[in-house]
């Protein structure tokens, strides 16, 4: 009620539009600095992780070569055998595109 007599007789003052930022000044939505805070965190995780890593390196390194060493001798045979098939495929896309290119130019 007394908001609009206010307006009604001029006495209210009216609200100032914001005006826009200089061009080339930005500021931080929310997302952005939610995506800081994770990078942040992700370097101080990296830090810490490096820190124990290198404290504890005389018992993580055995570890570490033993896994290694379980995993090329558990890859090899799998390697060898998608060789063998990407060398098959390769050969059977040599001959089609031989085909191909006899065909084109007679």
């Amino acid at each position: 009620f007394w908001l609009k007599e206010a307006c009604a007789s001029g006495t209210a003052t009216p609200r100032r539009e914001a005006s826009p930022p200089p061009a080339g000044l930005q500021f931080a939505t929310r997302a952005s600095l939610a995506g800081a805070a994770t990078m942040l965190s992700a370097v101080f995780l990296f830090f810490v992780g490096a820190g124990i890593g290198a404290y504890n390196t005389d018992t993580l390194q055995p570890c570490l070569r033993d896994t290694f060493h379980l995993g090329r001798q558990k890859a090899a045979p799998v390697a060898k055998h998608i060789s063998g098939r990407v060398t098959e495929g390769v050969s059977q896309a040599r001959d089609m595109v031989k085909e191909k290119m006899g065909n084109m130019r007679k």
